[in-house]
């Protein structure tokens, strides 16, 4: 039994997704959501295009399923963002 990589995509794309962090916390929260969308976006197509070797821990199941589910959590994740609302509490 060889022992399991995660592979650079995936540390790439945990990368982006603690910038997306960053950025939601110390600028703008909208922006930071977009940002997250945009790496979720990103692994998605990686995941279709690279074969399973390049995509490591990418890899879940077929390339369409988790291409699919990839842009789907990537759509809802930017119309959340695109949809909260971020005035202050009302008082």
């Amino acid at each position: 039994m060889t022992a399991f990589r995660l592979g650079p995509l995936w540390w790439l794309l945990a990368a982006g997704c603690l910038l997306a962090l960053a950025v939601l916390v110390t600028t703008s929260v909208r922006a930071g959501g977009y940002l997250l969308a945009g790496c979720l976006a990103v692994a998605g197509l990686l995941r279709i295009y690279l074969p399973e070797k390049a995509a490591g821990a990418l890899v879940i199941r077929s390339r369409m399923v988790d291409g699919v589910f990839f842009f789907t959590l990537a759509a809802a994740v930017a119309f959340i963002f695109s949809i909260v609302k971020l005035g202050g509490i009302p008082g």
